[in-house]
């Protein structure tokens, strides 16, 4: 939803794959894989013909950690992937956000523990620009 959004509204999209170039996980994403991959920057770890493993999600998860200036988890489950990258990204000092929703989840043991190493709640997305360390600015994309 965020790199088609991205691209929707003229914006860039980087996407970071647990697959090699000539693989899609999911198989439905195959068309907006090779849409990223003509008109923005697909990367991938693995080389072409390898076989994709689990690990390589985990492995793909950190590697977004790194390259990100921030990182935000919009929905993840106790055991989620996204955890991986949560853990990384605080790991490395960059400002994590965890969607309000998500610290609202009753259900949901993780996000507070996240919090106490640092993790912040997002409840606007403007609320990311003041960690940023640039200045970019976000365009308008809602009404409300």
């Amino acid at each position: 939803m965020a790199h088609q959004t991205a691209i929707e509204n003229g914006g860039k999209t980087v996407a970071v794959i647990g697959t090699p170039l000539d693989k899609t996980y999911p198989k439905e994403n195959s068309e907006l894989q090779e849409k990223i991959m003509r008109e923005h920057l697909v990367v991938s770890q693995y080389p072409i013909g390898s076989n994709t493993l689990p690990r390589n999600f985990v492995l793909r998860n950190r590697t977004m950690a790194l390259i990100a200036d921030a990182s935000v988890i919009v929905q993840a489950k106790d055991k989620g992937g996204s955890l991986s990258q949560g853990k990384e990204t605080l790991r490395l000092g960059k400002p994590l956000f965890i969607c309000k929703s998500v610290v609202e989840d009753s259900n949901l043991e993780w996000p507070a523990e996240m919090q106490k190493y640092g993790a912040m709640i997002l409840d606007q997305y403007e609320d990311i620009l003041e960690h940023l360390p640039s200045n970019i600015k976000m365009p308008k994309l809602f009404n409300y």
